[in-house]
């Protein structure tokens, strides 16, 4: 799937915003949660902030003109995603005294991440 395919589908189906998210977490995923844990060095707030990435580029994607950007656009919103969440989290940050090294396995990270969205 293109950017521009991943574009329209965030932009025009609505209907089924399960089917956009799993597209974009295939497509960017991996790369999206593995700089939240390098960020925030703990692997359950990589996939809070994962998935209020997703929510916020679908909430504000109309501000994205061109589908080129796509990508460029999803990691400047992780890292927005993740200074939010480290300053709304500074005094319990109890995670930075062990560092976390990047997960082995990577495959339940979608299922987590999708989970997350469809609760309230």
């Amino acid at each position: 799937m293109t950017d521009r395919d991943l574009l329209h589908a965030l932009r025009f189906d609505r209907a089924d915003t399960a089917d956009a998210y799993a597209r974009l977490l295939d497509a960017y995923g991996d790369e999206l949660n593995r700089r939240c844990i390098l960020v925030l060095r703990h692997r359950d707030a990589a996939h809070v902030v994962l998935r209020d990435t997703l929510i916020a580029a679908r909430a504000h994607i109309e501000h994205l003109p061109d589908a080129e950007r796509l990508g460029e656009w999803l990691h400047a919103l992780t890292e927005a995603e993740c200074s939010r969440y480290l300053e709304s989290h500074r005094a319990c940050r109890a995670w930075d005294a062990h560092p976390l090294a990047l997960p082995a396995r990577t495959d339940l990270v979608p299922a987590r991440v999708l989970n997350g969205i469809g609760r309230p």
